[in-house]
């Protein structure tokens, strides 16, 4: 199945071309200040987040910042959806960035993008900034252990069972790009499949699928 993310700009891959790492657990066990601190010291955070997040209470609700758009199939809830996606993963530590519609959650020295919502498509997307040293690209073993640590994490079950299942093939290798096309067994969404892109010193993984 020919994938929308295969080429050099699909939408997850180009909201997180502008994200920055923050180096701190994601556990969200260092302080609000420390954690502030460490936002205030990236270069690329410097654009203003709308809001951090600690200890999150969710009776109190959110502000939804929902767009006024009667034509929209779904639901264009950025804030509220991915929030909720991050309550239930019991994440509390992250930055929403209204700009990318989408939440910025430090992972060691690197950085995890959640994204989830659509108008006329329906996305889901993960994607990891890596800062530290990995294997070349032609290490598919890793780069398949990397994607399967990523879907059970944020719980992304449905690519954690195609990786399982071996149902993957590499469709796209080059110098500073890898992709992994997917099968998975209903058609009911469209799967980016498992997508790598080295800009600079920065290693992105994505995984990430959509309905329309």
């Amino acid at each position: 199945m020919p994938s929308r993310y295969s080429q050099p700009e699909p939408q997850a891959l180009i909201i997180s071309a502008i994200l920055a790492c923050f180096i701190i657990s994601c556990t969200g066990n260092k302080t609000s200040s420390e954690s502030a601190d460490t936002v205030r010291s990236v270069t690329l955070a410097q654009t203003t987040p709308d809001t951090v997040h600690r200890n999150a209470d969710p009776s109190r609700g959110y502000d939804t910042l929902m767009e006024t758009d009667d034509d929209c199939v779904f639901n264009n809830d950025f804030k509220g959806l991915t929030t909720d996606w991050l309550e239930e993963l019991k994440i509390n530590d992250f930055i929403w960035r209204d700009d990318l519609k989408g939440a910025l959650i430090p992972a060691g020295e690197d950085t995890v993008f959640l994204s989830k919502g659509g108008c006329s498509h329906f996305g889901t997307s993960v994607e990891l900034w890596i800062h530290t040293e990995t294997p070349d690209l032609i290490d598919s073993t890793f780069w398949i252990s990397k994607a399967l640590e990523l879907a059970d994490q944020y719980e992304m079950t449905d690519y954690a069972e195609l990786i399982r299942k071996r149902k993957l093939k590499i469709s796209n290798l080059e110098e500073d790009r890898l992709w992994f096309e997917v099968f998975p067994d209903r058609d009911t969404e469209v799967y980016e499949g498992i997508n790598i892109i080295i800009d600079k010193k920065i290693k992105r993984l994505s995984i990430s699928k959509y309905s329309y």
